[in-house]
């Protein structure tokens, strides 16, 4: 019998095999980013009810990346007292596919209930540094053969998201920074991420200005809040342009990860839940091209795309249901979207033609017809390419 789990899953890039144009200049440096770091999902328990048969279609569709919230209050309920089980069971789950773990410190409600939590994020959290680092070294030590990248904190320069006080987070990231990498100087560290191109001055202001601009390997950013547009023109690689020139502009580690990601699509009847939402073969496409853009840039580093593996009512955030309820691969009835398909045959044509994304990498973008079509039900066994890569990630930057 399979274990269940609940997670929230966010999908992190998928994109359909359609024509974009690729100027050479993007093709001539190899990377060492392929197919699979582009295809990810957010995971967790709070919120759907996905199971293992799902997170092992996850890793058959070519899914490479969880993203897993090490949520503080769950593991030290107590001062000093720590609970593993469940987290334990559920990274041992990952690894049991082959799948990379990004983790997040300090997403909300960040603090266990022992430490005051409006103080913490909103007022002052200079007093619990020490707590804090504490919680940062149990997880990262316990978790450091199986997690190869940590985020300080989710969406930190949102209000309903922040992790402490805007003022502060550069003390935070700094310390963090410098915590994780004593225990595991492989592991990749990341800023917390912005949600849109608008935000890139809160990281001048609050990170690079304080000083704390070398303590993050990359940055983070999400694209969740741009509507229903197209990834080429509308909150996706504008945004990659812009990173890319504000990292170097100002000095920093110029890898980019995108972790958020979603198009919401109508059901089976035509209807939807979230506003945003476009047709499931659009869906599908601009998932499929999401990844494409990503590896057409080379400093981006990884993407995870959306909420959700299932499409199901968001219960531990219900007034939320409804924006994350239908941006999944898989249905509510358990079949499959075009977009798990699509995602699959990217990966398929992809993950064994070229290792780094040469100027032959990109001609297999142009030649999908000489590829093996995705199989129908039931599922075939994931690729050799994925279910054999077991090492940890090469340090950024």
């Amino acid at each position: 019998m399979s274990r269940v789990f609940y997670f929230r899953s966010t999908l992190l890039g998928s994109a359909v095999l359609l024509a974009i144009p690729l100027s050479s200049s993007l093709c001539a440096a190899p990377g060492p980013t392929g197919v699979e770091d582009m295809i990810g999902f957010i995971f967790d328990h709070h919120s759907w009810n996905v199971t293992s048969q799902d997170i092992q279609r996850f890793a058959q569709m070519g899914g490479h990346i969880a993203r897993i919230p090490f949520r503080w209050e769950e593991l030290e309920p107590g001062n000093d007292n720590w609970n593993w089980a469940w987290m334990d069971s559920a990274v041992a789950l990952f690894a049991a596919n082959g799948v990379r773990v990004f983790g997040i410190l300090g997403n909300p409600p960040v603090t266990p209930s022992w430490i005051n939590r409006t103080k913490f994020r909103t007022q002052d959290a200079l007093p619990y540094l020490d707590e804090w680092l504490d919680y940062v070294r149990q997880v990262v030590t316990r978790y450091q053969d199986d997690v190869d990248v940590w985020e300080i904190g989710n969406e930190q320069f949102t209000a309903t998201q922040q992790m402490v006080p805007f003022n502060q987070y550069a003390t935070f990231l700094r310390a963090s920074y410098q915590e994780a990498k004593t225990i595991d100087p492989t592991c990749t560290v990341l800023m917390g991420a912005i949600r849109h191109q608008n935000d890139i001055w809160q990281i001048q202001r609050y990170i690079v200005q304080p000083g704390a601009g070398a303590y993050t390997d990359g940055i983070n950013f999400h694209t969740l809040y741009v509507g229903p547009g197209q990834p080429e023109d509308y909150g996706y690689e504008p945004v990659i342009m812009a990173l890319e020139n504000f990292a170097i502009q100002n000095g920093m580690n110029t890898d980019l990860h995108l972790t958020e990601s979603a198009w919401a699509s109508l059901n089976t009847n035509g209807e939807s839940n979230d506003y945003n939402y476009v047709s499931e073969p659009l869906q599908a496409a601009y998932s499929v091209r999401t990844v494409i853009i990503g590896l057409a840039h080379p400093m981006m580093k990884s993407a995870v795309h959306a909420w959700v593996v299932n499409d199901t009512p968001n219960a531990w955030w219900p007034s939320f249901w409804w924006y994350w309820s239908d941006t999944g691969f898989i249905r509510e009835d358990g079949t499959e979207k075009p977009a798990w398909f699509a995602t699959r045959f990217l990966h398929q044509t992809l993950s064994g033609a070229s290792p780094g994304r040469t100027p032959e990498f990109f001609d297999q973008l142009g030649n999908p017809a000489s590829a093996s079509p995705p199989p129908s039900r039931p599922h075939a066994s994931r690729c050799p390419e994925c279910s054999t890569e077991t090492g940890k990630a090469s340090p950024s930057g």
